[in-house]
């Protein structure tokens, strides 16, 4: 059986896959998201750039108030894996006092994938 995954193409060269939480480079470099920054990237490549949003987005599950330098932290940490798998930090751009955006080019691709489902039919009959 077959099912197809959406992945996103960054730059052109780097895969981004949601499901695998992971950036792939074009050298093979692979960098495995934390669940923080899986949510931070899918926002910022859909479109959300607001601090505040990405805020209540990224940190849903926590009741308490989040502090701006888990923000600022996650960021960082983000721009990092863009480094290790060859793109540029830059790409995510700060807005000054409102938020961030990502600048680059993205396009979403659907990658073919095998699953094997097959089932063991040792019962006896």
């Amino acid at each position: 059986m077959e099912t197809n995954e959406i992945m996103f193409k960054l730059e052109g060269t780097v895969l981004f896959s949601p499901t695998q939480r992971c950036l792939n480079g074009p050298d093979g470099s692979v960098v495995i998201l934390t669940e923080n920054n899986l949510r931070f990237l899918q926002l910022l490549l859909s479109g959300v750039t607001e601090k505040e949003q990405i805020i209540n987005q990224v940190w849903k599950e926590q009741r308490g108030a989040v502090s701006e330098s888990s923000y600022y932290g996650q960021l960082y940490m983000l721009r990092k894996a863009f480094l290790q798998v060859g793109l540029k930090e830059s790409l995510i751009h700060t807005i000054p006092r409102k938020g961030v955006r990502y600048t680059g080019s993205v396009s979403q691709v659907s990658i073919g994938r095998k699953v094997d489902n097959a089932q063991n039919n040792d019962e006896a009959d």
